[in-house]
């Protein structure tokens, strides 16, 4: 059996979205090469804006702040922030190693700042700002 068939009609729907450049796949992170392999990848829809329509976002929706709405909202904001991101960052294959180099924290306040040694909470509309 090949290995089409084994990975089932999601992998298959998955490709065929990726090879129309409708979806990103973020690969899974983790402190062992285990966690990573286990864990799947993330799939990133391209576009919010089409994600948003696809989820029938509208003003009357998002005031109503129920629980599954901000739930989709927050994930509407991190495929943006993924793509606002993968844009701007030129993405590098090569292995960094283990040890922590740095992080950043996406918020939607006003203010950024510094939490720790080496990790950074920063403003989404940073992204844009020089």
């Amino acid at each position: 059996m090949s290995s089409v068939f084994r990975a089932g009609p999601g992998e298959n729907y998955a490709k065929l979205l990726e090879s129309v450049f409708l979806i990103k796949r973020l690969p899974a992170w983790g402190t062992t090469l285990q966690s990573r392999i286990a864990t799947p990848p993330k799939l990133h829809v391209n576009d919010s804006g089409i994600l948003g329509h696809l989820l029938k976002f509208s003003q009357a929706k998002l005031k109503l702040k129920d629980a599954p709405t901000q739930t989709e909202f927050g994930h509407v904001l991190e495929t943006f922030a993924y793509g606002e991101i993968s844009r701007q960052v030129e993405l590098s294959d090569e292995v960094v190693g283990s040890q922590f180099l740095g992080g950043y924290v996406l918020n939607l306040g006003p203010r950024s700042y510094t939490y720790e040694d080496r990790l950074h909470c920063i403003s989404l509309d940073r992204l844009w700002k020089s």
